[in-house]
């Protein structure tokens, strides 16, 4: 950003990154370069391995992660009509979204050329004293979805910490690893809203919102789950201007 902090929304930037209360407080990230790579590269690397999401809201970048908020922007109640039928529209993430099994590597050795830590966790035991709450949502997964074992496998090259001074389970990789099977152990909801203008307008991307509307939205969801918006469209239904929604429950961890 040549032009300075006038384009980055430092609200987002703080609410995530400050050292005593932000949302990834004490995370930590390494990596060796070993070749060109454009600053947008590095920063989606950044957000990739650190669950963050960078997008432009109005004229400002703004960041924002898939955890539940303390509090929600507001609550989503009367979608719009077309033709007596309301453009609310509820699904479930298919089976392909879920895991329950998982390996993570991280460190990059750049003498080495590898990882040279891991972490796994499953329904039989885990690694690095990720411990029997984590084993059981794998354990859980396996048994609800039944469709055997599905593995998740990523590497982290940005983090580097895990084996270091500090417990394990303080460590960035212990942090990030909870976040990945809270979240994937089981299948997410998600909803297109169409809204008024009047309503809706001002709410935007990175927004995490209720919604108390029961023609959409399963009973044990209705009026007390949050969704982070993760798209925004401005449309026409019948010729009036309409904003479009998609959303996506969040977790907590």
């Amino acid at each position: 950003n040549i032009q300075g902090d006038n384009l980055i929304d430092t609200t987002s930037f703080d609410a995530l990154g400050n050292t005593t209360n932000g949302q990834r407080n004490g995370y930590k990230l390494a990596v060796s370069l070993k070749e060109f790579q454009t600053a947008k590269e590095i920063i989606n690397g950044i957000c990739e391995n650190f669950l963050i999401f960078l997008f432009k809201s109005g004229s400002k970048y703004k960041v924002a992660t898939l955890e539940k908020k303390a509090t929600a922007d507001g609550t989503f109640t009367n979608p719009l009509k077309s033709n007596g039928v309301a453009q609310a529209y509820g699904w479930l993430g298919s089976l392909d979204s879920y895991y329950s099994d998982f390996k993570f590597t991280h460190f990059n050795e750049y003498a080495k050329n590898e990882y040279i830590h891991s972490m796994t966790c499953n329904a039989n035991g885990s690694t690095s004293g990720l411990g029997t709450t984590y084993e059981t949502l794998c354990k859980t997964a396996n048994q609800q979805y039944k469709q055997g074992v599905r593995l998740f496998e990523r590497e982290f090259p940005y983090i580097f910490n895990g084996m270091d001074s500090l417990p394990s389970t303080t460590t960035t990789m212990h942090s990030i690893a909870k976040l990945l099977i809270t979240f994937y152990t089981r299948l997410r909801f998600f909803v297109d809203w169409y809204g008024d203008f009047k309503n809706h307008i001002t709410y935007e991307i990175g927004d995490q919102v209720k919604i108390n509307y029961s023609g959409a939205i399963p009973t044990g969801l209705n009026n007390s789950a949050f969704f982070l918006i993760t798209d925004k469209q401005i449309e026409s239904v019948n010729g009036i201007p309409t904003v479009r929604f998609t959303l996506m429950e969040t977790f907590t961890v």
